[in-house]
């Protein structure tokens, strides 16, 4: 074991890859051909096993170490594991960022100057200011600037009243804090991503992101929609959903185009006694008349029983169609299967994912009824009903 102390910069994503790189170069120097590897950061180990896209500059240079030095190796695994079977190695963590050499003992505890990866080089342009939502607000705190339109001008006076500039930062004052700093989309979307999937990530709801987002002091307009968003596109929690009772389809009625165009009747045996021991009896030739006469009115009869049962299928179907919650589907829509069981883990038990793929759509046979394929284009055998699908968001 071993212990690392960055004199740098980093965030909690740049730490994990950071120990992840500096892991994999010593299982080399050991001459380690076959490695398993446990993190307890879902992000950094989805994005090197490619279930997550690396985004920003920084992490894809991370990224592409990383994958550099597992392509030296034979054979790498790479694990998540809970936080909780994890503790041994946060506290040895947490001795190395504090440099504790009493804590330490016989642990070698080394100094890291400067990242893994080389320093992103930047180029200075002088660009016109980008017009963000804050823009029309630091307008008016600074310079009392005010849109033409009346209503505008007014509603910004009003939305103006609860914001502030400390040290050249707008803030927003808050109900349940003082301050809330104001940022961007972009930045935005990063705080999400921390929250939700870095250390102190849990996956929680929509609602429940931009609540936590809120408590850690940050605040933008769209913060609850973009929440959603993006709590909709985790994979992981696509795959883990739980499978939907609401019909994915119109119901189709099925009429018969002539009713009562085959039928008989067929008497085997005597006709039993009645009470008295008195027997039923109908004459052959009474029965052939009688035959005859309901056959001059089954015109009538045939057109009121499609009557009836059209009317009966129009309410049947207004019934069913307020319960269906369709979803567009098209060629080229990535979806999820949902897990037959004969397709199942038996391994996973009831801790296993409730859908699989993603697969594409490749066609559509009828409403609701595609041919899939998998990613690599091969085709996907039988069509699949839109009831066992799911959209997947990317």
């Amino acid at each position: 074991m071993s212990a690392i102390h960055f004199k740098f910069y980093a965030t909690n994503n740049d730490a994990e890859y950071e120990a992840l790189i500096n892991g994999l170069k010593i299982a080399l120097e050991m001459g380690v051909r076959n490695l398993i590897t446990k993190s307890d950061s879902e992000l950094v180990v989805n994005q090197v096993n490619g279930g997550f896209q690396a985004r920003g500059p920084r992490t894809e240079l991370y990224l592409r170490c990383a994958q550099c030095l597992i392509g030296m190796f034979k054979e790498v695994r790479l694990e998540c594991v809970p936080r909780e079977k994890n503790s041994n190695t946060d506290a040895l963590a947490k001795m190395g960022l504090q440099q504790e050499a009493v804590l330490l003992g016989s642990i070698p505890l080394e100094i890291q100057e400067v990242p893994s990866i080389p320093e992103i080089e930047t180029i200075h342009v002088d660009e016109a200011p980008k017009e963000t939502w804050m823009t029309p607000i630091l307008a008016y705190i600074r310079k009392g600037t005010l849109p033409e339109d009346k209503f505008m001008a007014r509603r910004l006076r009003y939305q103006a009243a609860r914001y502030v500039i400390y040290d050249e930062v707008l803030y927003k004052r808050g109900f349940n804090q003082p301050l809330l700093r104001c940022v961007e989309e972009e930045e935005g979307n990063y705080i999400l991503r921390e929250v939700y999937e870095g250390i102190c990530g849990n996956h929680s709801g929509g609602s429940s992101l931009a609540m936590k987002v809120l408590r850690q002091g940050y605040y933008w307009p769209t913060m609850r929609e973009d929440a959603t968003n993006f709590v909709k596109a985790c994979d992981r929690c696509q795959r883990f959903a739980n499978y939907s009772s609401i019909p994915a389809t119109l119901l189709t009625p099925m009429a018969s185009p002539w009713p009562f165009a085959m039928w008989g009747i067929d008497l085997i045996g005597e006709l039993p006694k009645a009470k008295g021991d008195v027997k039923d009896c109908y004459g052959k030739e009474d029965a052939e008349v009688n035959q005859r006469l309901h056959l001059d009115l089954l015109e009538e009869t045939r057109e009121n029983s499609q009557l009836r049962l059209a009317a009966y299928q129009q309410r049947a179907a207004r019934y069913y169609n307020k319960k269906v919650k369709g979803q567009l589907l098209k060629v080229g829509d990535l979806v999820l299967r949902k897990v037959m069981p004969n397709t199942k883990n038996p391994q996973h038990g009831v801790f296993g994912a409730n859908w699989e793929g993603p697969y594409r759509i490749k066609s559509i046979l009828w409403k609701g009824t595609y041919h899939l394929e998998d990613m690599d284009g091969k085709l996907v055998p039988r069509a699949w009903n839109a009831e066992h699908l799911r959209k997947y968001h990317q």
